[in-house]
């Protein structure tokens, strides 16, 4: 009887042990396959936003031209994306006459730099988003402008972004060639 009670116990003992494997096994299986899930979710909602810069002139007078930049930003994403007016700004640098070498543009020590907004801004998703901005520039120049607009630094964690630039698009323009052009 002795050899019976100690076999029993021996196997209530494994089925123990096999039942609390069991259960930690399942359990560690089915965190890893949720952590797994997550990583693949949070890629398929990563943001997609897409750009273009156009812009318009207007002459002044011989020497200046009022140049009204447009930007339309697409979030095709499924999550708001909120910018910060800090680290997004339109830049402008003038080009070098004739300054093409090894397919590079040389540009000249001038800088502009102009905020696009106050505070926050936010790209709501599946919606465009206009931003305009306007500035005098000198008529027989070409300049080099690039849009960037910054993350706000709360939300560029959830992006796995690193640093705030977010996205950018960039254009040459030559005031007195493309009225030129309008006026043919």
């Amino acid at each position: 009887m002795s050899n019976y009670n100690g076999l029993a116990n021996l196997i209530s003992v494994i089925t123990d042990f096999i039942t609390v494997f069991a259960l930690i096994t399942g359990g560690i299986w089915a965190l890893w396959k949720w952590g797994y899930l997550e990583k693949i979710r949070k890629k398929k909602e990563m943001p997609a936003i897409d750009g273009i810069l156009n812009f318009k002139l207007i002459e002044i007078n011989e020497l200046q031209v009022v140049v009204s930049f447009e930007a339309i930003w697409s979030n095709k994403g499924s999550f708001a994306i909120y910018l910060n007016s800090n680290d997004s700004h339109l830049n402008g640098k003038k080009i070098k006459k004739k300054s093409v070498s090894n397919g590079a543009l040389e540009t000249e020590n001038i800088d502009i730099q102009e905020k696009l907004f106050s505070g926050k801004y936010i790209l709501e998703p599946q919606t465009n988003s206009i931003m305009q901005k306007q500035i005098i520039l000198h008529k027989k120049d070409t300049y080099l402008f690039e849009w960037i607009i910054g993350l706000d630094e709360k939300h560029a964690h959830d992006f796995h972004t690193k640093g705030v630039v977010f996205c950018s698009r960039e254009i040459v323009i030559n005031p007195e060639f493309e009225l030129r052009k309008l006026s043919k």
